[in-house]
């Protein structure tokens, strides 16, 4: 909503300019608890932008809640927060009237990073590390200006990005920022960098963020949240969750399964999920958000939104939406930024929940002998049309083959046997798509082949990367000795990835000599492996291709199945809210295929009552060439990752992605003209 700001309430932004200290009054140094430096807190942020507002609102509602509950502010006070953005000035103003500061507070809780007081040390609040504030402060370049008011303290210092602060004063009253008799704090900050300017003035995004974290905090009576940019005022608008909740509630429980991490307990209280088809548009988040914070006994921000994969009804349109009361896991189990507990989210019991509700109310469709058979008829057929397709053989790539002699040049018993590429080693996760916080094994199987170069081996170049955060892992060389004819899996390494992205786990294989001497070089590589793991839901491909596979003929590695086995089965999920035809997601063992059965073709072959055959056979023909397009459209956008760098951008974002997200959506727009011409044409099916 836009509207003036000139209505004057308790903590309104005040017209009048601060008064800084001056330089030679700043003279005191930042006290620092842990190795942080003010830069360090700022990089803690992927978007620092967003800290800005959402630490400065962390704070506010942390202040009216405890002063509430202290009696600093009476009972039937209300919070008013207004932050105020001014471009031309380039400034970033924050003022509410949540009980302010003592002068003690101010200067060692405040101006102290990694000094919180001890309600927020207890995890009660929704802050815990005492840093907020310099996320907020370090958005601008210049010095930061801050005055609270507290019961008769008054008092007013600046800081500078450097790590300076003047000792605080009382401001003058012509100075002051505060009206008179508003308990609260008022921080400028001066010389706002200019990628968060940008971001700080874009009131969609801005709303967006307040609605994702702060909705329960915006749906309270007794709090108002105002956002200025250049003169103009907006109030964001969450939708009525509890509406929402009264008439379309699926699930409640009071307390989840306790479950253990880093040696303590936990338990995630008050789960309430909801039916979301009824809100259209108005999701403020997907998936279940985490809450925390304390404002008379209920939380009011949220950490994260939990989405766990492979749940098809949390997939966008969802058709459920939830939260919980995440507080027994603050401070502890938290990242610095507050947006994520670094991966213990699946111990919660959260995700298990989520997936009983999908099964009882959201997978329809036919669950009998017959519908497993139509899956599988057309799994068949489509790994039978993709059998000679090379182009698709890397989607079953682990290994680069070596060379195996299979027989002798003259044998009595027969002719020769041809040299033939034979996998030696293959890397492993158990699976190719994670949660973030998933322990993950990583291991290898070497397949030591018939008349073998050797029985002892060196498993080296073992490495975990991940691009999307700078991510290179060395692991130790393994040593390991397999017999002839042999297989054998060898533990690796377990890890626990704590941030979404496309992870690589990569080895080689030589083999080693009897004895060791000190000027013999390396054997030569034998064969290496690589298999790409998605965790969380990163939007771009897990499955780039080995630009090597197809130099020189080579093979590329099937890991001793056919070539084949590109799809390893197809499932049905019916889709009323959009007209997608068929989606692939792809694991260790190659894709499954989701046949959308809500299309009105499906539906019309469905009507066939009277003709079994010819409704299977008209399906069957539906899943092939939806799940064939599908897959084709998976090695378009991986063919373009590995023709464009990471390098390459457009608009500031990965060329790749950007193509990739417009393949998509002329994909989607083909789909939805489809269905819209099958609708206008419903010719029926004659038996």
């Amino acid at each position: 909503m836009v509207g003036d700001s000139d209505e004057t309430k308790n903590g309104a932004i005040s017209d009048k300019k601060p008064e800084f200290a001056e330089d030679n009054d700043i003279d005191q140094e930042v006290p620092v608890e842990r190795a942080n430096t003010l830069q360090r807190v700022r990089q803690d942020y992927d978007r620092p932008w967003v800290g800005a507002i959402a630490e400065a609102l962390q704070n506010g509602g942390d202040a009216y809640g405890t002063h509430l509950e202290t009696g600093i502010l009476s009972e039937d006070a209300e919070l008013n927060i207004e932050i105020a953005i001014d471009t031309n000035e380039e400034t970033y103003t924050y003022t509410d009237n949540a009980g302010g500061m003592t002068n003690a507070v101010l200067e060692k809780n405040l101006v102290g990073i990694d000094t919180p007081d001890e309600s927020k040390q207890s995890g009660d609040k929704a802050g815990a590390y005492g840093r907020g504030f310099y996320v907020v402060a370090m958005c601008g370049t210049g010095k930061t200006y801050v005055e609270t008011r507290q019961e008769d303290q008054h008092n007013a210092l600046t800081i500078t990005p450097e790590g300076k602060y003047s000792r605080s004063k009382t401001p003058e009253e012509s100075q002051a920022q505060l009206p008179n008799g508003v308990q609260g704090t008022h921080i400028h900050v001066t010389d706002v960098r200019e990628t968060d300017l940008e971001k700080l003035s874009d009131w969609e995004a801005v709303e967006e963020l307040l609605i994702e974290k702060f909705t329960f905090l915006l749906l309270r009576d007794d709090v108002e949240v105002t956002y200025t940019i250049d003169g103009e005022s907006y109030t964001p608008s969450p939708p009525d969750m509890e509406k929402y909740r009264k008439s379309s509630e699926l699930l409640h429980i009071e307390k989840l399964p306790q479950f253990s991490a880093e040696g303590s307990n936990y338990h995630v209280r008050d789960l309430v999920v909801i039916r979301s088809e009824d809100m259209g548009d108005d999701l403020p988040w997907t998936g279940v958000a985490m809450l925390k914070g304390d404002i008379e006994g209920e939380p009011f921000m949220s950490v994260k939104a939990y989405k766990p994969q492979r749940i098809p009804s949390l997939r966008r349109p969802a058709k459920m939406i939830g939260w919980c009361d995440a507080r027994e896991m603050c401070p502890e189990l938290e990242n610095n930024s507050h947006t994520s507990f670094r991966g213990f989210e699946s111990d919660t019991g959260i995700r298990e929940e989520l997936q009983n509700l999908h099964n009882e109310h959201f997978k329809k469709g036919r669950t009998t002998e017959e519908t497993q058979e139509l899956a599988s008829d057309i799994t068949q057929e489509l790994n039978e049309l993709l059998a000679d397709v090379d182009d698709f053989n890397s989607y079953r790539s682990y290994g680069t083959g070596a060379e195996v002699d299979q027989g002798n040049e003259e044998d009595e018993e027969g002719p020769t046997t041809e040299s033939e590429n034979v996998d030696i080693l293959r890397c492993q996760a158990g699976d190719r798509e994670f949660d973030v916080g998933d322990e993950i094994p990583l291991k290898v199987t070497v397949n030591n082949p018939k008349d073998p170069e050797s029985t002892k081996y060196e498993l080296y170049d073992l490495e975990i990367n991940c691009s999307d955060h700078n991510i290179h892992t060395n692991l130790p060389t393994r040593q390991i000795e397999i017999a002839e004819n042999e297989s054998k899996t060898f533990d690796v390494d377990r890890i626990r990835p704590e941030k979404e992205g496309i992870y690589g786990f990569s080895a080689s294989i030589r083999t080693r000599p009897e004895v060791i001497a000190f000027d013999e070089e390396a054997h030569e590589e034998i064969d290496s492996s690589r298999i790409f793991i998605r965790i969380g839901d990163p939007d771009r491909p897990a499955s780039p291709r080995n630009k090597n596979d197809d130099e020189e003929g080579g093979d590329s590695g099937d890991d001793g199945h056919s070539r084949a086995e590109i799809v390893n089965g197809v499932t049905f999920f019916p889709d009323n809210e959009q007209d997608w035809k068929a989606l692939a997601s792809e694991d260790d063992d190659g894709f499954e295929v989701t046949i959308n059965t809500d299309r009105p073709e499906w539906q019309r072959a469905l009507a066939i009552v009277d003709n079994d055959e010819l409704r299977d056979e008209i399906q069957t023909k539906l899943g092939v060439e939806w799940g064939a397009e599908e897959l084709i459209l998976t090695r378009n956008v991986d063919a373009i990752s590995e023709l464009l760098e990471d390098e390459m951008t457009i608009d500031g974002r990965r060329a790749s992605d950007v193509i990739a997200e417009e393949l998509h959506e002329r994909a989607d727009l083909l789909a939805e003209l489809e269905a819209k011409i099958e609708n206008r044409h419903s010719v029926e099916y004659s038996t």
